[in-house]
């Protein structure tokens, strides 16, 4: 057995003194999040858009501060989809302008429903994580 762990540590050594100082480099873990991102994709599996929508679709006179997608709960329990430039933010919620016609609403943190994907990065993040980010 001795024989066998010191062959293998041989062929190790050698391995690493014929690739460099890169192979002996502990190799950092990466989360899910970072392979999906790597890849194009959300935290669900989806790919990314192609074309992300920019900065360039908040409202006339004001600049978004990122465009935003998430799941909103409504008020009578049922969600859905959310595409928002978000012009501004508090503890309580946010304010946005809601794709396609941009009207500005306003949005609390509560109601937001998993993470929300910055359209810009591709990242997906909580809201508590969107407020430190940004707020």
């Amino acid at each position: 057995m001795k024989q066998v762990m010191a062959l293998v540590g041989g062929v190790k050594r050698w391995w690493q003194g014929r690739q460099g100082p890169a192979a002996r480099a502990p190799a950092q873990e990466k989360t899910l999040r970072d392979l999906m991102a790597e890849q194009g994709c959300d935290a669900s599996g989806r790919k990314a858009d192609p074309l992300p929508a920019g900065r360039q679709h908040a409202t006339p006179g004001q600049a978004a501060i990122f465009v935003a997608e998430f799941s909103y709960g409504n008020a009578d329990g049922s969600s859905c989809q959310r595409r928002v430039c978000v012009v501004g933010l508090n503890d309580g919620g946010f304010h946005g302008g809601c794709h396609p016609d941009n009207r500005i609403q306003a949005f609390s943190w509560n109601r937001v429903r998993g993470l929300m994907k910055i359209v810009d990065s591709g990242e997906m993040l909580g809201p508590k994580e969107v407020m430190a980010r940004y707020g």
